[in-house]
């Protein structure tokens, strides 16, 4: 594909302001938290892989539940009738609702469970064989509803249950009262289809209430599927033989299986205007016959004929014998790898512990033999994550396994032996790292953690000479080692630095070093070259392995964060042949003397990562920046675009469309919008960092979107699909906002002209603005006097509530929560819920709010998500979480008091990690979503226990969710887009 002129050269994208990365460090910083310690990220993984899904969760119930039952001496076949059973043995109160029993499915009455402490398990005898005909007794579930004695307030499915066959019981370990109902899975091939299918169409079953025509529509499908006329003269054993059964009667109970569907779906329920989806229809995914996905599937985008970029690659390396063949190391998507030259890319990590990469090196002795270095160092700039460490692959990275620690958590370059796969050095933020047993030990030397101590930006070795050894430490310079970097007999210095006369610059006006070091050139491997300086604007040449130094043309590449990007490179047959990036890309061909030795390269995306040359086809070689991967046959001179199924965008925040599935759009680090129209294709908008986005609710063609730091210059919108797309008006606004601006739009729906009559917020730092005319004007939030409205903190979370948009929620920086009334217009509609000094205010953590969910169907039921690390709390107000850290928050009634939701059992709360999103079941109403750094996690217990619910999804930190017409997307930074089915 013919590579596309990235967003720096762009006409009317906001321009890079230095230092350009800034902003979206200072988000980073603020979302990671005070404590960003490797091990407290480290104990998060640990948590989030030992929490169970809704399988190991219900196995371990049955055990734990037959256990109980074995220290309270109860007979398990002895229980006939249900019994609720405390932790220690004692029974509890239960009462079984008289109603008739012949609902198709389900096992026995409703249970009305009382109050009780904690948690209680839940006993319940399956019926004898043929008691309820059709279904399949052993994967029979059980469901709850919040309300005792009240069929009210939605379905949700109890992940904690599970049946036990030898002793014929459903154990189930609950903790909240409620109503509860079992029910067993249906088999009759004739109701499951009809089943499914009322499952597909449950929207316009829904409508049909809305509009009061009935249920035509159920009706119908119970007649068609059920019931259709041409099946009943067919021969039943013709049938049977088909493997279908035969349509007609239902042993065991009265009237024909045609009137006995609405009764297998169970009482239909109104609940505020909204139909409550059946119980059956629940647990479609749990018995496996669902319509929709059964985990999280990836959605995009990956790049297409005019995509500029699709995502920051940190470092690329060539296969030594094939130059089709190359890996690549996403900032945060994990290694790839493309065998056709860049045209397609696989993914090679998934659920590793972290997918956040640094530095990648291939064996060139044994090529099967790949290590990947997790963790980002970017100098201080963001988004650069921790890692845990160096992976280590036998077979080309179809398997990984983590070496044994080393002191660093981030990474700049990994160098291997040339004659030994297991030999290696690894130039990390607390040193240069040595292995000689693939990273089974390291070598350290006398009076160092490593065997160079220091912030390691890059290590090289001569590949006819690899005892000789180089390597830049930040602030320092080049150090040189002629040992393979041991101290010889322990005591001789391994390294000596090049700081001489005539050599290189050292200390402060080193800064962040970047090496290259010779092949086949004329010198061979006695030539280096070092980017070097407080901008990495100084570039250095030696012919002589470093005794003597020449600089050559200066500010070639600066950039006041070097750190972020800065790379050399040499031709692997040609010295004269360098190429040096920072923001852009420049190449020499006469060894680059003077500034009129070299040319600036166009076609690329801004912020140079890395450069890799085949050593067997030298005029081949590999470009990764923060737009994807690149290549050039002409050694450097052009470069295509070549990130064929990447799918590695880093997306700060995305928004779907209310109306249809398949629209949604994202702001993206460095890349942009992107938006995915219905049909499934992805346009890319460059423009700059793109960050908040949101759809129209009733046009999804109408998308608002904002570069960094968007008010009050770059905010935009476009009207026909991101095709074309306009600045709104600045009149009205002032100040500034965040490197995250915040756009939100009022949902009603629909809106006539929306386009001209939208009503949508834009945040400042702690001012908020409010345009009624599509954002063709604006008015600030004020009172009467004209005095702002301004918030303690900066503005971190805005969200309307959807089914009463004059309410909205606001969160701040600084972990205050606020509600309006009326609209928001005006400062007296807005009041503080967490005034310093009272309980709610002593509750929360000092640390962002970072997201806001709110029931669509009940403006007064919340949840706050609070971001950070080891966050810390001005009091120790009603904690619940065994951790006493807590990220999650629930209210029920508008904000006056709140209910710590992180989870109230060991085991089964949420880990302590950064938690950037939360989004609510749009009809189970305890059912919430969180997203964070280690994955996605789900409750059906409005907060009280948790299971993983990360199945399919990379393990990227999810930045976002969203919910869009049955739907659940997850932004993640470093691996797109994915969504599942709810």
């Amino acid at each position: 594909m013919a590579s596309v002129e990235g967003p720096s050269a762009q006409p009317l994208k906001p321009q890079r302001r230095v230092p350009g990365v800034y902003g979206r460090s200072r988000w980073f910083a603020d979302r990671l938290g005070p404590r960003a310690a490797l091990e407290r990220l480290t104990q998060g993984f640990e948590h989030a892989s030992g929490m169970p899904d809704a399988d190991a969760l219900a196995t371990a119930t049955v055990a734990e539940g037959l256990r109980l039952l074995a220290r309270s001496g109860r007979d398990p076949g002895g229980i006939e009738r249900p019994v609720l059973l405390d932790a220690a043995g004692r029974r509890l109160p239960l009462e079984e609702i008289g109603e008739k029993e012949d609902q198709v499915c389900r096992v026995g009455p409703p249970l009305d469970l009382g109050p009780f402490q904690d948690e209680a398990f839940l006993f319940v005898p399956l019926p004898s064989e043929g008691r309820l005909p059709g279904t399949d007794l052993s994967s029979t579930a059980l469901v709850h509803r919040p309300g005792r004695g009240d069929i009210t307030g939605g379905v949700t499915v109890v992940d904690a249950a599970g049946v036990d066959m030898a002793t014929r019981l459903l154990i189930a370990k609950v903790v909240e009262p409620g109503r509860f109902e079992a029910y067993a899975r249906p088999v009759d091939p004739w109701l499951v289809t009809a089943l499914r299918t009322v499952d597909l169409h449950w929207d316009w079953i829904v409508a049909e209430h809305r509009l009061g025509i009935g249920t035509q529509l159920l009706d119908r499908i119970c007649q068609v599927v059920l019931c259709a006329a041409p099946w009943r003269d067919v021969d039943p054993e013709r049938l049977a033989r088909a493997g279908v059964g035969s349509p007609g009667a239902w042993p065991g109970l009265s009237g024909n299986v045609c009137d006995r569907c609405l009764d297998a779906l169970g009482p239909f329920v109104v609940d505020r205007g909204q139909v409550l989806k059946p119980p059956v229809l629940k647990l479609l995914p749990k018995w496996g016959w669902w319509t929709g996905t059964c985990g999280w599937e990836p959605i995009g985008p990956t790049p297409t004929a005019g995509f500029g970029g699709i995502g920051r690659v940190s470092q690329l390396v060539v296969h030594p014998k094939d130059p089709d063949e190359v890996f690549a190391a996403a900032a945060g998507g994990g290694i790839w790898r493309s065998r056709d030259g860049g045209l397609h890319w696989s993914p090679l990590m998934s659920d590793q512990p972290t997918l956040t990469m640094g530095a990648l090196a291939v064996a060139p002795s044994n090529p099967s033999i790949v290590y990947a270095a997790s963790g980002e160092d970017g100098g201080g700039w963001n988004p650069a994550w921790p890692g845990v460490g160096v992976y280590r692959s036998a077979n080309a990275g179809g398997t990984w396994q983590l070496t044994t620690p080393v002191p660093s958590d981030r990474f700049s370059a990994v160098v291997v032996h040339p004659t030994d796969p297991a030999t290696l050095y690894v130039a990390g933020n607390r040193g240069l790292h040595k292995s000689r047993d693939g990273g089974t030990t390291w070598i350290t030397n006398p009076g160092q953690s490593s065997l160079l101590d220091g912030q390691a930006t890059d290590v090289v070795l001569a590949h006819d000479a690899p005892d000789r050894v180089y390597a830049g430490l930040h602030n320092s310079g080049v150090w040189q080692s002629l040992s393979g970097g041991e101290s010889p007999g322990g005591g001789t210095a391994a390294f000596s630095p090049l700081t001489g006369p005539g050599q290189l610059p050292s200390g402060s006006d080193a800064g962040w070093t970047k090496l290259a070091i010779g092949s086949a050139g004329a010198h061979g491997s006695q030539f280096l070259a070092a980017k070097i300086g407080p901008d990495g604007g100084r570039i250095f040449r030696t012919v002589d392995s470093g005794t003597s130094w020449t600089e050559l043309a200066g500010a070639v590449a600066a950039v006041g964060y070097d750190e972020w990007c800065s790379v050399i490179a040499v031709s692997p047959d040609d010295e004269n042949t360098l190429l040096a990036g920072a923001v852009g890309l420049s190449r020499t061909t006469n060894g680059g003397a003077t500034a009129a030795d070299w040319a600036g390269i166009a076609g690329v995306h801004a912020d140079q990562q890395d450069i890799a040359f085949s050593p067997t086809s030298p005029q081949t070689g590999y470009l990764a920046n923060d737009g994807g991967v690149y290549r050039t046959t002409d050694g450097g001179q052009s470069w295509t675009f070549r990130s064929g199924g990447l799918q590695i965008t880093q997306f700060y925040d995305i928004s779907a469309s209310a109306r249809d599935a398949g629209v949604l759009a994202g702001g993206a680090q460095d890349n942009g919008v992107y938006y995915r129209a219905s049909s499934g294709t992805w346009r890319h908008i460059p423009w700059g960092d793109g960050t908040g986005v949101a759809i129209d609710p009733t046009d999804p063609r109408i998308v608002y979107f904002s570069s960094q730091n968007g008010v009050p210059n770059w905010l935009r919108r476009s009207v026909d699909g991101g095709q074309t797309h306009q600045g709104l008006s600045t009149a009205g606004l002032s100040g500034g906002s965040p490197w995250v601006t915040l756009i939100k739009l009022d949902p009603t729906d629909p809106v006539a002209d929306p386009a001209n009559n939208r009503v949508l917020f834009v945040c400042g730092h702690t001012e908020l603005f409010r345009s009624t005319t599509g954002g063709q004007s604006w008015q600030r939030v004020a009172d009467q006097a004209g005095t702002p409205f301004t918030t303690q903190g900066t503005i971190t979370s805005l969200e309307f509530a959807r089914s009463a948009p004059g309410v909205l929620y606001l969160g701040t920086s600084l972990g205050f929560v606020y509600r309006a009334q009326g609209g928001g217009a005006t400062a007296v509609d807005w009041t503080l819920l967490s005034p310093p000094g009272t309980p709610n205010e002593a509750m929360f953590p000092d640390v962002p709010i970072q997201s806001i969910g709110i029931d669509p169907s009940d403006p007064d039921h919340v949840w706050v998500a609070f971001t950070g690390l080891g966050v810390t709390f001005s009091g120790r107000w009603g904690l619940t979480n065994p951790l006493g850290v807590s990220h999650v928050y629930r209210s029920t009634d508008g904000g006056a008091t709140w209910q710590d939701a992180s989870g109230r059992f060991t085991g089964l709360n949420l880990p302590d990690v950064p938690t950037s999103a939360v989004a609510l079941h749009p009809t189970n109403r305890g059912t919430v979503y969180v997203g964070t750094d280690v994955g996605v996690f789900r409750t059906t217990t409005s907060g009280q226990t948790w299971s993983a619910d990360s199945h399919n999804l990379p393990r990227s930190p999810v930045t976002d969710l969203t919910v869009g017409r049955g739907r659940l997307f997850a932004a993640t930074m470093g691996r797109g887009v994915y969504f599942r089915d709810l």
